[in-house]
């Protein structure tokens, strides 16, 4: 056949291939010239310590969260707890104005409130004033017990300020609106190391709260994954050499693999997008799935190109040839898996899908552009394999042992298959939707130990803020406001899993208990609006308003809760609104607002958006195989074995007890689109072969021959790079990798095993019957 009369595709092909081979300095240089341009841009990236793009960024109830955060004093805050034998003793007490006085001094630390520090309002005659609870520390004895009492008698500083029992104290942190130099994760590394010369014969600080959470998260996060890209370029490239034995091909993969890298982070650099938890996780991505390409190339070098005595550029023209378009399209699908999770609305996920996604395109471009010219600098012999020495590896002879096998018994494989398919969707209904931050770090780190120390002597950490706003200015001062109020913050505080909430109704009822001589009788809420208008006169501390504003129509209720896991939070959350909607507040307008909120709200997007991203990436890529096959029930059949392992990965997390939260809700849409590559390498040359008029059990047997142990040798590579992250102690990274793991085996079954049984039981009899298309 003449070229001419070459379908397009193929003229093209070859054209692609003829231009490598012919014009390698040209093409690599002109690929090496464009992404040069990103790499130009690696010093500007900029590196995030903490995990705050997990929100959704145009919510409106986050937004009314940040306008509080400027109306509202006192807003993030870290609690720094220790234990003693008895706090009440000038020993224990002068330790902790010590540490607290050394933490207001911190850079970024707005305020510090202990006992040391707190306001008291005591009772005169006829009004009551406002002073810290102790001046001087008093001596052992009578004056320390009555401080005891009144100080475990206050509901304002039980539980929030020290335990119950009188031996933990908490220091409550503010950090300042306004970050300084290093962020939050500067003024949580500043107060350790302002702790650390504390604790010299001493007990030891513990700290919790949203904000060392969250930085621990990211150092957690960015540690692991540092440590780990090290270890897994070594491994996937020591896989590599066991699958090819070959330096000089292996020296071709490390530099793709460094020139891909460099490129799709120099393209963060360039965009502006900073590395945080979900940028550092696409580096392990990256260097796994570029050497997807690189093992099909590599694979394609055997003597049947080389043969006759070719030259090297035409030796390798017909290596590229089978593979060159096949390669496109996974990079297209891959890329098209990724981009699925762009329809998100948070920052964080956006950001990983698109880097993931160029990550594709670069991979393609420098295995093509710069991996394959440079294949020209050494002699065939070096670097083209023996058919025979090649069949005799271990894995060309289990593809051939599987392939065998499921032609031998196609129904008892497809019943196997089948079985998995409903086991996973029985599993699949016990998945949890859980987000729980303290549970990703092990039982054994010190961080999670302290969150339950805080949570367990004291109150959760957990904050979330039910906010209340009015249009009328003093809505607030309104007595029967203040009662409904009152009344709605003791059911909440009755709820299962709410440790602590406070209002400014605690401070109205300490008020009139103080105006009162002290009376704890009269620990209640004014009765009147004059009542309300006259303490306000007396007040003159600054406790208050961090729950209400000046103008007295708009404040919040913070509550603790036991818990952080965000199915927990959302039950409560429920109970609240139930709560809240028995009683009518003419006027007002209430909704939950603050961090947490925040990242409950986000879960509820991200899990939402699992279907859609699901559905988003099966859409893209069965477009583009319909196109590319010409052939509905093909393509249909294409999806069959690369739905497979998204199902059994949710019948495993169900099996397991992996919940669905932040972490593993990535991995299904874009695993769609890894998984797919084996699969397009197969059914692009299965069609050119049933083009050519070869039967299907012979097209089979063909193609399998021909790209069988690319496909398994780069799964293989692949799983390899992800069993890496399976060694972090952090969950979401542990899950990630194990996740990844499975799907990549259970995707190999689906391609080996599965989709071959279809065929050879009957379910493409209608290609049988009908006589090849034309192309």
């Amino acid at each position: 056949m003449n070229q001419p009369d070459l379908p397009l595709r193929q003229r093209l092909v070859m054209g692609a291939a003829r231009l490598i081979t012919g014009r390698p300095r040209i093409v690599a240089s002109a690929v090496l010239l464009l992404l040069g341009v990103l790499w130009a841009h690696l010093p500007r990236l900029a590196f995030r310590t903490d995990v705050d793009d997990f929100v959704v960024e145009k919510d409106p109830v986050r937004l009314l969260g940040l306008a509080a955060e400027s109306v509202f004093t006192r807003n993030e805050h870290v609690v720094v707890a220790f234990e003693t034998a008895d706090l009440f003793t000038p020993d224990s007490l002068r330790r902790l104005r010590e540490a607290t006085d050394a933490l207001l001094a911190v850079e970024g630390v707005a305020d510090a409130i202990s006992l040391a520090r707190v306001e008291d309002m005591k009772g005169t005659e006829d009004a009551f004033v406002v002073e810290p609870l102790f001046d001087e520390i008093p001596p052992a004895g009578a004056a320390m017990e009555a401080l005891r009492r009144r100080t475990l008698g206050n509901p304002l500083y039980r539980n929030a300020l020290v335990s119950g029992d009188g031996r933990v104290a908490a220091i409550i942190v503010h950090l300042s609106a306004e970050s300084p130099p290093g962020g939050r994760a500067g003024v949580v590394a500043a107060i350790e190391k302002t702790l650390a010369p504390l604790e010299k014969g001493g007990p030891r600080f513990r700290l919790a709260g949203w904000p060392i959470t969250n930085v621990k998260m990211a150092r957690f996060t960015n540690a692991d994954v540092m440590r780990f890209v090290p270890l897994t370029l070594l491994l996937t490239l020591g896989t590599l050499w066991w699958v090819f034995r070959n330096r000089r091909l292996l020296l071709m993969a490390g530099g793709g693999i460094v020139f891909t890298l460099s490129a799709t982070m120099g393209l963060a650099g360039l965009c502006g997008i900073p590395v945080s938890m979900t940028v550092v996780a696409v580096v392990p991505l990256v260097i796994t799935l570029a050497l997807s390409d690189l093992v099909h190339l590599f694979t394609h070098l055997n003597e049947e190109a080389a043969r006759g005595g070719s030259s090297r550029r035409e030796a390798l023209a017909r290596a590229l040839e089978p593979i060159l378009f096949p390669c496109f399209l996974t990079s297209v699908n891959t890329a098209i898996g990724f981009a699925s999770l762009m329809l998100t609305p948070l920052p964080a996920v956006r950001w990983f899908g698109f880097l993931a996604a160029a990550g594709m395109f670069f991979e393609f471009l420098i295995t093509f552009g710069v991996v394959a010219p440079g294949l020209l600098l050494f002699p065939v012999e070096k670097i083209y394999r023996s058919v025979e020495a090649r069949r005799r590896r271990a894995i060309p002879r289990l593809v051939s042992f599987v392939h065998e096998a499921v032609r031998a018994r196609p129904r008892t494989a497809l019943a196997l298959c089948l079985a998995v398919v409903i086991a996973s969707l029985f599993q699949a209904r016990r998945v949890r939707v859980e987000t729980s931050p303290m549970e990703f770090f092990p039982p054994r780190n010190a961080y999670r130990q302290d969150i339950e120390f805080v949570r367990d002597r004291l109150a959760g950490v957990t904050v979330i803020d039910l906010s209340f706003r009015a249009a009328d200015p003093n809505a607030f001062r309104d007595p029967l406001f203040l009662n409904r109020l009152r009344a709605a913050q003791e059911k909440i505080e009755a709820i299962p899993g709410v440790d602590k909430a406070i209002s400014l109704t605690d401070f109205f009822m300490e008020m009139n208990e103080a105006f009162h001589a002290d009376d704890p009788a009269q620990r209640r809420l004014p009765g009147t609006r004059r009542m309300v208008d006259q303490y306000l006169l007396l007040y003159g501390g600054e406790d208050m308003r961090e729950y209400v504003n000046e103008a007295f129509n708009w404040t919040r209720v913070r509550i603790r809760l036991h818990a952080d896991g965000s199915a927990a939070v959302l039950a409560i959350l429920g109970k609240i609104r139930s709560i809240l909607g028995e009683t009518p507040w003419p006027g007002v307008e209430w909704e939950f607002i603050g961090k947490m909120a925040d990242l409950v709200r986000s879960q509820v997007v991200m899990v939402n958006g699992q279907v859609q991203n699901i559905l988003s990436a099966v859409f893209g890529i069965g477009l583009v195989m319909a196109v590319v096959l010409r052939s509905l029930p093909l393509t249909l059949l294409f999806l069959v074995p690369n739905l497979f392992p998204v199902l059994v990965n949710f019948g495993l997390m169900g099996a397991r007890g992996i919940t669905l939260n932040t972490g593993t809700a990535l991995i299904a849409a874009s695993a769609f689109g890894i998984i797919v590559d084996d699969t397009v390498h197969f059914f692009v040359r299965y069609r050119e072969r049933r083009w050519a008029g070869v039967p299907v059990a012979e097209a089979l047997h063909e193609v399998t021959e021909e790209k069988g142990e690319a496909s398994l040798s780069s799964a293989f590579v692949l799983s390899m790079g992800f069993a890496v992250l399976m060694l972090s102690e952090f969950e979401p990274i542990f899950f990630y990798g194990l996740l990844n793991v499975a799907i990549m085996a259970v995707g190999m079954a689906g391609d080996m095993v599965f989709l071959k049984s279809l065929f050879y039981i009957g379910l493409a009899s209608r290609f049988r019957r009908e006589p090849a298309p034309a192309p």
